[in-house]
């Protein structure tokens, strides 16, 4: 499985020190997934798991972006086998199953992939609480379910909401890209999508450049080995394949450039 999530980051060798600091504290992760999980089954609280998934991300992130390509592949295929297991045992909001569902699409795992999805499309929510991540998911489930008509809804509701000053300025920016992504999608306009997924994964690949500047000048940063992945993009790369478009050379090269 290829692996190259993008074009190295101006502030490279920073993201590359933090990834390996990142492999080091998270070694134990899965083992701590294992023990977590368990008590979550038992007590039926969420939240537990969730904690314990955390370690799991920021230690496939960091192989990301160190290359290790083998220990990223098994461990993306437990991620989403634990993916599975909590939409099964619990009803988790859309956004929490967008990084396995992500994966599953990039892993052509289509068992997978229809139970992260219908689970994202049958959640109970409200319209209290909203995200780029809850857009991304229900867009990228509803594509999943080969309902367009549904897909397009979530991605003019993303880009309502880039609009309207519901998110912050990054997030805005990041959200107004990606209802652009869905919408051609959903259209299955699939060379306007790989288009403008470059667009929106320029923007990504700025947002934590910019981050990764302020930790080489001493300053503090947020910025986590999870936020460094573009986790969403391969999955899009992959539909447009699934969904029957041939990338050309030009597009093929550019997409490597995001993918996992």
């Amino acid at each position: 499985m290829q692996m190259n999530m993008g074009k190295p980051f101006r502030h490279q060798a920073i993201a590359r020190e933090l990834a390996e600091q990142a492999v080091q504290d998270n070694q134990a992760a899965f083992s701590q997934m294992e023990r977590n999980w368990n008590i979550a089954r038992a007590s039926q609280d969420i939240t537990v798991a969730l904690a314990a998934r955390g370690g799991l991300f920021e230690w496939l992130a960091a192989n990301v972006i160190l290359g290790q390509e083998a220990d990223f592949d098994s461990g993306a295929k437990t991620v989403i086998q634990w993916g599975c297991k909590i939409a099964e045992a619990f009803r988790p909001a859309p956004e929490l199953l967008l990084v396995e569902l992500s994966l599953a699409i990039v892993f052509k795992d289509h068992s997978a992939r229809r139970q992260l999805a219908s689970a994202i499309l049958n959640s109970a929510i409200s319209d209290d609480f909203y995200s780029l991540e809850r857009g991304q998911s229900q867009a990228l489930a509803a594509l999943v379910d080969l309902d367009y008509d549904a897909a397009h809804r979530h991605a003019l509701r993303l880009h309502d909401a880039s609009a309207s000053g519901e998110f912050d300025k990054a997030d805005s920016l990041m959200a107004a890209a990606w209802a652009k992504v869905m919408r051609k999608l959903a259209q299955q306009d699939f060379r306007g999508c790989v288009d403008a997924l470059l667009l929106s994964h320029t923007e990504f690949s700025r947002q934590v450049d910019q981050e990764l500047g302020r930790l080489k000048r001493g300053n503090d940063s947020d910025i986590t080995m999870f936020d460094m992945v573009n986790w969403t993009a391969g999955a899009v790369v992959q539909l447009v394949v699934d969904f029957g478009y041939k990338l050309d050379h030009h597009n093929e090269r550019d997409a490597q450039d995001f993918g996992f």
